[in-house]
């Protein structure tokens, strides 16, 4: 799924989002530390929250890899195979 979406989007989408994802994830860390979290989410909800906030992260930082691994390779490589449309991104993430 990770490379359909680095095939579509230009790094600086993803580094976009990726700045998003990890200012969402401090926020949540922020909320933890100072305990500000149970004005807001029940602990079960937050440690989901939390736990998604993560992925999400870890998700973009391997897209954004994959983005400048290809563009160091080769990238009309990456522009055939998006034509192709053999990795089409899921848009669904569960």
């Amino acid at each position: 799924m990770t490379e359909g979406i680095a095939q579509t989007f230009p790094i600086e989408v993803t580094r976009k989002w990726l700045d998003l994802a990890e200012r969402r994830k401090a926020y949540l860390v922020e909320l933890y530390e100072t305990g500000r979290w149970q004005l807001f989410y029940g602990e079960a909800e937050f440690v989901d929250r939390l736990r998604e906030a993560i992925d999400v992260v870890e998700r973009w930082s391997l897209t954004a890899q994959t983005l400048l691994d290809g563009a160091a390779r080769d990238p009309a490589a990456d522009v055939v195979a998006a034509e192709d449309g053999a990795d089409e991104p899921n848009v669904c993430a569960e």
